[in-house]
Order: structure tokens, then C-alpha cells, then sequence
């Protein structure tokens, strides 16, 4: 079997309860073969770990890692590195976004126009081929003209068709305009 598949099961296998791979990725070269694990934590509201987190797990992987190795399954030289995804992670699905609902997101998607727009928002819901936004009172958006005190609830909903989203990250200055 070939190693990078081995890897991948033994970074999952070794996952404690309320864990979870945010992103894995394993680039196996002549040398060496690198191995870089973002973990999430599922019961967190922004899916961070605690640095003490990625220690214990890393120390962990590292030692099973490492007896793979003397058992000739992977090469002896790889490198590895668990850290967390970051506050402003990256979110890619509407699945990720209903899990963030709560929190307001920057989301940098094309309009009608085919023009390139940010602003910050929290998902409201997935409908048939588009999702539904609303438009967050933050500095960001009120800087913008994006937002003003006075606008109606229906003037602050966005539905984005399905495709147009660029981008969506975990938006943590959230500074009332």
C-alpha cells in the first residue's frame, strides 16, 4: 500500500473524541515526506484547538510516525507539523457555513454584474441553487455604505447563486459600525 494512504489512516485512526481534520496534507518526496495536519475542534465555536492540543496530538502522531519508519512502512525522514486552521479559517462548504451560522463570516462572491464583492455576513440558508446571507452591522460593511442603521430586515438579505461564491473565511473583527 502506498505510504501516503498509510499516513492519512493513522492521522485519522489516532483522532481523539471531538476532533476532526480541517485539512491534511501529505507530500511525500525523494527525501523526505512531509506531513502537515490543521485540526479541528468540533465543540469550539470557531473549530480552534488549544496549542496544548496539537502539542498532545502531534506527539502522538510523531511516535506512531516514527514506528512506521523502524518498521520500513514509510521512509525514516518526514517532517511534521499540526497546528489549527486559524480564527479566519477558510469554510468551503454550505455544511461548514450552517455550522458557523452563528458567526459572521467574509464572503467575497461575484453579482449579477460579474463584479468581484466582500462583505461580512452570516449564512442564513441553502436553498435550491443559491444560498441566503445577511448583511452584518460591522465596521467593514459600514465603511462600505453597505450597511446603514435605517436599512429594512429584506434590504439586508442577500441570496448568492450557486457558483458565484469566490471565498468564505470566519470574520472575527466584529466591531459594531
Amino acid at each position: 500500500m502506498d505510504s501516503t494512504y498509510l499516513i492519512r489512516d493513522v492521522v485519522i485512526e489516532l483522532l481523539e473524541p471531538g476532533y476532526d481534520i480541517y485539512k491534511l496534507d501529505i507530500v511525500p518526496g525523494k527525501k523526505e515526506c512531509k506531513v502537515r495536519v490543521l485540526l479541528d475542534k468540533l465543540d469550539n465555536p470557531y473549530g480552534t484547538p488549544a496549542i496544548d492540543d496539537c502539542v498532545r496530538y502531534a506527539k502522538v502522531l510523531r511516535n506512531r510516525l516514527t514506528e512506521m519508519a523502524a518498521e520500513g512502512l514509510i521512509t525514516e525522514d518526514f517532517s511534521l507539523e499540526v497546528s489549527s486552521p486559524g480564527a479566519e479559517r477558510e469554510l468551503e462548504t454550505a455544511s461548514e457555513w450552517k455550522r458557523f451560522q452563528e458567526l459572521p463570516m467574509k464572503v467575497l462572491y461575484k453579482d449579477a454584474a460579474g463584479t468581484s464583492m466582500s462583505l461580512v455576513m452570516k449564512f442564513s440558508e441553502e436553498k435550491e441553487s443559491s444560498s441566503e446571507w445577511i448583511i452584518e452591522n460591522v465596521e467593514f460593511n459600514v465603511n462600505q455604505g453597505r450597511y446603514k442603521k435605517k436599512m429594512k430586515k429584506e434590504d439586508l438579505v442577500i441570496n448568492i447563486p450557486d457558483g458565484s461564491i469566490q471565498s468564505v473565511k470566519l470574520y472575527l473583527d466584529y466591531n459594531v459600525g
